[in-house]
């Protein structure tokens, strides 16, 4: 069990036990709507130093789309998960920040990248362990 010392301080631990999770839900869903957080998500809202920025959140459906590949083809030809693919486009997920800069070089240079992750896959397939001596 949690001591009051673990817990995340900036939540208000004394409402939470005396609300339903019906009530719970309905007032996320209100900060939430009230954030701006309702809908697709487009952008990231990160707090760093005091300082607040918008960090674009990458349209992976229409960067697949745009190359024309399924999400099985897009997952195999930039050596990517399937599932993260689906997630990502299901916005379940959202891409951490080098998967964000990946999405941004594939939508620049989507060839270059595509011979990179197979050079990168052709050498993970090719790598010999050494025995430790």
């Amino acid at each position: 069990m949690q001591s009051p010392n673990d817990r995340d301080p900036h939540a208000d631990w004394s409402r939470v036990g005396k609300k339903t999770r019906t009530e719970i839900n309905a007032e996320a869903a209100e900060e939430k709507k009230r954030l701006g957080l309702t809908g697709r998500h487009k952008r990231f809202r990160a707090h760093i130093n005091g300082k607040v920025y918008d960090i674009p959140i990458p349209d992976v459906r229409a960067i697949r789309e745009h190359l024309r590949l399924s999400q099985a083809e897009f997952a195999e030809r930039f050596n990517l998960s399937q599932r993260t693919i689906q997630q990502w486009e299901q916005h379940r997920a959202m891409p951490d920040m080098p998967a964000r800069v990946l999405l941004k070089a594939i939508q620049r240079a989507p060839d270059v990248i595509a011979a990179a992750a197979a050079e990168v896959q052709r050498e993970r397939r090719g790598a010999v362990i050494k025995p430790e001596r």
